[in-house]
């Protein structure tokens, strides 16, 4: 996957598109069939809680394990491309972990339980780190022009990669620093990592972004990270 999503990162790239566009998706497909899968797979998307264990563990296994495949569906019927590559390394990395972590007894089940609790006492700082996360994704999305989307989104992801470590400093001894951000960094971190160029964190080519506004009461509205990603790989190669 990572030498497929290399190629194809290069050829969109080099593309000299013109003009902002939407996610264009596969003819009989609605961006409604994405919403409705759902997104509460995302660590602390939803909000300062993960299930931990007993029936709220097998419940929350349970929903994981129902819409991460249908995510999964969704992109492989209804994108094209970059953005279908991208969305599929994110997501499928999340339903390894998720797959695992939920099998009990492994490895990756003990290595969660050892650290739910440590986590979940700083979860209120891990869904700002993540809401922050989408929100500026999403801004970006909507407001910024096409050449610079990617841009935000890669000085935003080292952001959040220090809010998520610094919200677990309490937590580094149980693990969970490098549990969560482990998972932060299969999902994006090989994408980004090819294409950020000088954007990385502290540098001056992320100082130097202009704020981006605020969503007005009539602007589009992107809930779902999945969404907001797809959209953001449609951005690459475009020149405005």
């Amino acid at each position: 996957m990572a030498t497929s999503l290399g190629v194809t990162l290069l050829f969109f790239s080099a593309l000299p598109l013109l003009g902002r566009c939407e996610l264009k998706l596969n003819p009989g497909c609605k961006v409604e069939t994405l919403r409705a899968c759902g997104d509460d797979f995302i660590p602390y998307k939803k909000g300062p809680h993960l299930h931990e264990s007993g029936q709220e563990f097998d419940e929350g296994c349970k929903k994981d394990k129902t819409q991460l495949p249908c995510t999964i569906k969704f992109i492989n019927d209804c994108t094209e491309g970059l953005s279908k590559a991208a969305a599929l390394v994110a997501v499928k990395a999340l339903e390894e972990n998720v797959e695992a972590a939920c099998a009990v007894g492994s490895d990756a089940y003990n290595r969660y339980q050892k650290a739910i609790k440590c986590m979940n006492s700083q979860g209120e700082k891990l869904h700002k780190c993540i809401s922050n996360f989408q929100g500026v994704l999403e801004r970006a999305v909507v407001k910024a022009p096409s050449k610079e989307v990617i841009h935000y989104t890669c000085c935003s992801y080292s952001q959040t990669v220090d809010c998520l470590t610094d919200a677990l400093a309490p937590c580094k001894s149980v693990g969970a620093q490098d549990y969560i951000v482990g998972i932060v960094e299969q999902m994006f971190g090989e994408t980004l990592n090819l294409v950020c160029g000088k954007y990385k964190k502290g540098s001056a080519e992320c100082k130097s972004l202009p704020q981006l506004p605020r969503l007005g009461a009539n602007d589009r509205r992107l809930d779902n990270i999945v969404e907001i990603l797809l959209e953001t790989a449609n951005t690459l190669g475009r020149k405005n």
